[in-house]
């Protein structure tokens, strides 16, 4: 509902004035709703919250409703997706611990205030890199779980930022699609299983690698068992034994190629975007130092970490293999061309086809 102390938010911060802000209005005000089973219907009552189910507008409408969640704390940040909210800080002092307490007693106010419920028992705590286990903070007056994992979007994050959980699961649930393709399976066409595989499995596999993309044999190995498993079962009736010569024939590139195309890709995504993501992930070479004239202008640095968290992480380990791309790729500004461009450059100088391990 559109109430009058929301109006002059909307109109000031929003920009939704006029005609359109009176439709939205009307399209919100006086709903009324009822249940139906077979013939039957019970008695209309008035919606006084909310947007209807399954309108295209409810994720913009729930987005400006949520917009200012982020002014009510202090010196904290907060990362939200829909109604996926995320509060951190860097705790280094008993100071530190009272001041996160208290920006989460701001927002139990603020949801209060808003009328937003919360369930406390799906909310929880992870702490990265601290020996002190006994920390606790509290929501609504409940105390929060302490969690060793929580899956956020979609990915695992544990409390030493290693992904072999987040690794295993996916390689799981993978095969477990992989047992139902086999059971149910009705042709042995070569192309109509590779074709599948592409719709149903390698998704799973690559949803968000740029995040999780490994470093360690192990992990990688047991990635692409996955595929292997998959090409032999589509091959089982051909001659093709070879796991690189069932990739060349399917033309279906290893999943370890895969990740650094992909990764690439955020790159390019990143550096034409918006620039203060940007500057918080990537520092261009000509920002540091203007030494090195023959590098291009989109030429990353690369900082020196010896922890082996940092020298792992996607916006360190990319950086060598974006820098070793040849100008015509670099200087591509169209996402759409870069991708052919860039495919075109991998399949020449790193063979897709082969598999190392």
């Amino acid at each position: 509902m559109l109430c009058s102390t929301a109006k002059p938010f909307i109109e000031n911060f929003i920009g939704i004035k006029g005609e359109l802000l009176l439709w939205l209005r009307a399209f919100l005000t006086n709903r009324r709703q009822r249940v139906c089973i077979g013939r039957s219907y019970s008695k209309w009552t008035s919606v006084t919250s909310g947007v209807p189910q399954g309108s295209v507008l409810a994720p913009l409408l729930f987005i400006i409703y949520v917009n200012d969640m982020q002014s009510q704390i202090n010196n904290v940040r907060i990362l939200q997706f829909a109604d996926d909210t995320k509060v951190f800080s860097a705790v280094q002092s008993v100071n530190d611990i009272n001041q996160l307490q208290e920006n989460l007693d701001l927002l139990s106010r603020w949801f209060e205030n808003w009328r937003m419920s919360v369930n406390v028992k799906k909310c929880g705590i992870l702490t990265f890199f601290t020996k002190n286990v006994n920390i606790s903070y509290n929501l609504f007056g409940s105390k929060l779980n302490v969690s060793k994992s929580e899956r956020d979007l979609g990915v695992i994050i544990n409390e030493s930022l290693s992904f072999k959980e987040h690794i295993l699961t996916i390689c799981n649930k993978a095969m477990r699609m992989y047992g139902w393709l086999t059971r149910t399976l009705a042709t042995d066409d070569t192309k109509v299983i590779i074709r599948l595989y592409k719709a149903l499995i390698r998704p799973i596999l690559e949803y968000a690698s740029t995040v999780w993309s490994p470093t360690r044999v192990g992990l990688i190995i047991k990635l692409e068992s996955v595929q292997r498993k998959v090409t032999k079962f589509a091959f089982r009736r051909s001659s093709v034994l070879d796991y690189s010569e069932r990739l060349r024939v399917s033309t279906l590139p290893s999943l370890m190629w895969r990740r650094l195309f992909l990764d690439l890709l955020m790159v390019h995504r990143i550096l034409h975007g918006d620039i203060k993501i940007r500057k918080e992930l990537f520092h261009l070479s000509t920002e540091v130092s203007s030494s090195n004239l023959r590098r291009h202008r989109l030429s990353i640095y690369k900082a020196l970490f010896t922890c082996d968290i940092y020298k792992h992480h996607f916006v360190n380990r990319i950086v060598d293999e974006w820098n070793s791309l040849p100008h015509e790729v670099l200087d591509v500004e169209n996402f759409v061309a870069f991708k052919k461009r860039l495919k075109i450059y991998l399949m020449n100088s790193k063979n897709p086809y082969v598999w190392k391990y």
